[in-house]
């Protein structure tokens, strides 16, 4: 066996699931769990190589029909909080912050849906380093999908890239 990997799962009790995998040629350990209570979960997730000490990452959510909230730390030192709102059947809106602790500045990014019937949508994501990104979609028959975008520096007041596409399927 050259190269191999093995893995076991447990889930069951209380609502805790846990894999852990091993792979014998990168000697490397792989360790996820989750537990769930109501509408949170709470999660750790472990990478090692060799016999170092483990990095660790922590995540907690909580879930509910409209709305989803998400906060991780990573590597001990960056943190994401994450805001999923379906404001209505139609307007899909988001928010993610990203921190380091190291002393960088936070960055933001705000997102939304807009369908305007079946056939037809709006979407946009506007960055905290000034940027804006904006699509269009319209299906034209249901074969053929048009679709506009662009990326706006709005530091510059200039458009990065402006793109058209047809889309077709049988």
């Amino acid at each position: 066996m050259k190269d191999s990997t093995f893995k076991g799962e447990y889930s069951g009790i209380n609502n805790l699931f846990v894999t852990a995998k091993y792979n014998t040629t990168k000697k490397a350990t792989t360790f996820d769990a989750v537990y769930t209570y109501d509408a949170f979960n709470v999660g750790v997730q472990g990478k090692m190589a060799g016999s170092g000490t483990p990095a660790l990452d922590y995540a907690v959510a909580y879930n509910k029909d409209d709305m989803t909230t998400t906060t991780k730390l990573t590597g001990g030192k960056n943190i994401n909080v994450s805001v999923a709102y379906k404001a209505s059947a139609a307007l899909d809106t988001g928010l993610s912050v990203d921190y380091d602790t190291a002393g960088s500045a936070a960055s933001a990014t705000l997102a939304g849906a807009y369908a305007y019937d079946g056939n037809t949508s709006t979407k946009f994501k506007l960055g905290s380093d000034q940027s804006l990104g904006l699509a269009f979609t319209h299906k034209l028959r249901n074969e053929i999908t048009l679709g506009l975008s662009t990326s706006v520096d709005l530091k510059e007041s200039k458009a990065d890239a402006v793109g058209i596409s047809l889309k077709f399927s049988a």
